[in-house]
């Protein structure tokens, strides 16, 4: 079995679709004759949101090597000027101090194991450095994974603006090391290949089939749900509370009826950061759950809730993949005219609207059906949605591995 150096700031049992992707592609490329030794920061209850069961069944081949780090250890006036410099002026905004710690425990890991391939994910930018170093140390080919992009990652920020052009040129100095290429849409494969004209491959993310929950037969409440942070101005879960308070005035749905719940922001926080949502009685804002809670949660729902970044192209979020495994009808807004509107169409799993009336539409379908039957029934692809098994996806980065020691 080959051995593949795997570095990611985020890891089980770290709680984040991020973590998700990591411990997926870990968890599951033994079965394709790679066995992983991950670098990852060390992940507690106390520093991060955890949950020690977010990701089921990794086999004990799996290696994780965690380094220490403590990010709220820096506290004084001088040290937080220099680290406000830093992020001015470094493509990143990770934690630089965990750079050397890491460093080391490569180091160590290299001069104890027979290593064939190095593994690393953006964001943050400090694996990808950290694969570069090792790759350039011990010639030994890396796979540069990007969720995002150095160039337009938090580009809305006014630091961020200004650290743009230093981003492309570290984005580019990345690409040029990197035996190969992996990226989550094909809007940012696009952007990369037109950029570096180098060939990105595709591996968007997914769900785990490990994940499995029993679907409730009736669903008691019409209640559409969005688990996960909401980012705001970018996405707006208004036009949504808006199509719903109309139909309720118009008495075309009982509010008696309804809920629109929002998991991973507690109310006081929902209250503050939500505004216009406010007025509607039937919003309810909910604490973060566990991962497993999460799933059960988008299983008892009426109608799952994807909010779109319309502003921003090949952003496609991890939950709405665990919305396709949950097999409710997914209503996502705006539509994006970009990756979540094709996966809706490739899947027949629910609708991207952006225009109020059409929502309103849509949501008075969907209760009706509720209404007669306690449950909405979708006619989904399931052949398409099993394409997007995180298992499966981990056997076409198993073969791109294999492809680059075969000099393919």
């Amino acid at each position: 079995m080959k051995t593949v150096l795997m570095i990611s700031w985020f890891y089980p049992p770290l709680n984040s679709t991020a973590s998700k992707r990591a411990g997926c592609f870990a968890k599951y490329l033994p079965q394709y004759g790679w066995a992983p030794i991950v670098v990852t920061p060390e992940w507690r209850p106390d520093n991060c949101i955890y949950d020690k069961d977010y990701i089921k069944n990794i086999p004990t081949i799996v290696k994780v090597h965690t380094v220490p780090f403590n990010p709220s250890s820096i506290r004084t006036p001088v040290s937080q000027f220099i680290k406000r410099v830093k992020n001015l002026v470094l493509p990143h905004h990770d934690p630089h101090e965990w750079h050397y710690a890491a460093q080391k425990e490569i180091e160590n890991i290299f001069h104890n194991n027979r290593l064939d391939m190095i593994w690393a994910t953006f964001p943050m930018a400090l694996p990808h450095s950290l694969a570069a170093w090792a790759s350039w140390k011990w010639s030994v080919p890396w796979v540069a994974d990007f969720r995002d992009i150095y160039g337009e990652y938090k580009r809305q920020y006014i630091g961020d603006r200004i650290k743009y052009p230093i981003r492309l040129f570290y984005e580019k100095k990345m690409i040029r090391t990197a035996s190969g290429i992996v990226t989550v849409s094909d809007a940012l494969r696009y952007a990369l290949e037109n950029r570096h004209r180098k060939k990105v491959v595709l591996i968007p993310n997914g769900y785990d089939p490990d994940d499995n929950i029993d679907t409730p037969s009736r669903i008691p409440v019409f209640n559409i749900t969005y688990t996960g942070t909401v980012l705001l101005p970018q996405q707006n879960p208004l036009p949504v509370a808006i199509a719903l308070d109309r139909l309720i005035k118009s008495q075309k749905v009982d509010p008696c009826d309804v809920s629109m719940d929002f998991y991973g922001t507690d109310q006081e926080k929902g209250q503050m950061i939500f505004g216009d949502l406010r007025k509607f009685p039937f919003v309810r804002f909910f604490n973060r759950v566990s991962a497993r809670e999460c799933l059960n949660r988008q299983k008892s729902s009426a109608v799952l809730l994807q909010l779109a970044h319309a502003e921003e192209k090949g952003i496609m979020t991890g939950k709405i993949f665990e919305y396709l495994q949950a097999g409710r009808p997914i209503l996502s807004v705006p539509n994006d005219g970009d990756c979540i509107d094709q996966l809706l169409n490739e899947t027949s799993a629910g609708v991207a609207l952006t225009n109020v009336d059409d929502i309103a539409d849509q949501l008075l379908e969907w209760y009706r059906e509720w209404k007669r039957t306690g449950y909405i029934a979708i006619h989904a692809n399931q052949s398409a949605i099993q394409r997007y098994s995180r298992k499966e996806h981990t056997r076409l980065l198993a073969d791109l591995f294999n492809q680059i020691l075969n000099g393919q």
